[in-house]
């Protein structure tokens, strides 16, 4: 029987992996593979998973409440707050059905892990599953692609079967290889250099609906740059989502009369709102 005490302490941990994975830098996205350790340690019943799951991702999607207002402005924060719940809710209860529950074999995440990931992988789960621990993979394995993704679902397999005495020493073993593969790759692996002809454009600026004039004079600092990368032979300019602030009168008459001075076959990746 697991205490009070003890599921309280799971779900804020939950919680509280879930806010460090996301918002804090690509580094941090490996907190989010510790996930499926924190859920099913300790043979937990369903509700526990479902409610210590659904934390972990209440955390990692807040800034989809005031996201989702940005998106759909005539409803304001309730449709970003009803987006947030539901989302995290759902996500949360293809841990709990999915999952084993109290009684279940521990060896059955075997197949159990593999399968919610699949599920949360795949539409109509996959377009709202940002927060997915499979995202870590990337972090400890850079550079092996699907190998990497497999290599984490099995690392976090293991560490759920080091409970079972008859396999503990192998899964130790196992681990410690994956574990050296990790830092091998870490120490090796350099970013792949951008496609020829592209570049992006990092900005600091935070859009503001109530400083259309200051909105349509960052537009125009951005368009300079992104004129005077045009020039020196870039044939694709990407900015960050929502670079451009709300799309106004004056963001459309900046833009375009800058990507009309640009050389032919120039595209510049945009986004507003």
């Amino acid at each position: 029987m697991i205490s009070t005490r003890s599921t309280l302490v799971r779900v804020a941990l939950a919680a509280l992996v879930g806010w460090a994975a996301i918002g804090h830098g690509m580094v941090a996205l490996g907190f989010a593979a510790a996930l499926p350790a924190i859920l099913f340690a300790g043979r937990p019943s369903r509700r526990i998973v479902f409610a210590s799951a659904t934390a972990y991702y209440a955390a990692a999607a807040r800034a989809s409440i005031t996201g989702a207002a940005s998106f759909f402005p005539h409803g304001g924060l309730v449709v970003g707050i009803c987006f947030w719940s539901a989302s995290s809710l759902v996500l949360g209860a293809s841990w709990s059905f999915i999952g084993p529950s109290s009684s279940s074999p521990r060896r059955s995440l075997i197949w159990r892990l593999p399968l919610i990931y699949v599920v949360q992988t795949l539409p109509p789960l996959g377009l709202i599953a940002w927060a997915s621990p499979l995202a870590a993979a990337g972090i400890f394995f850079p550079g092996a692609g699907i190998t990497g993704v497999f290599a984490l679902v099995i690392m976090q397999v293991l560490a759920l079967l080091l409970a079972l005495p008859d396999i503990a020493k192998s899964a130790r073993y196992a681990i410690g290889a994956l574990a050296l593969c990790a830092v091998l790759l870490n120490a090796t692996t350099t970013p792949p250099p951008a496609p020829r002809g592209w570049i992006g454009i990092d900005t600091h600026y935070v859009p503001s609906p109530g400083l259309s004039l200051a909105a349509v004079e960052h537009n125009y600092r951005l368009a300079h740059r992104a004129k005077i990368l045009a020039a020196h032979g870039y044939t694709h300019i990407l900015l960050p989502e929502l670079a451009a602030g709300r799309w106004l009168v004056g963001t459309k008459i900046v833009w375009t009369n800058a990507v009309s001075q640009m050389p032919v076959g120039t595209t510049v990746y945009l986004g507003a709102q």
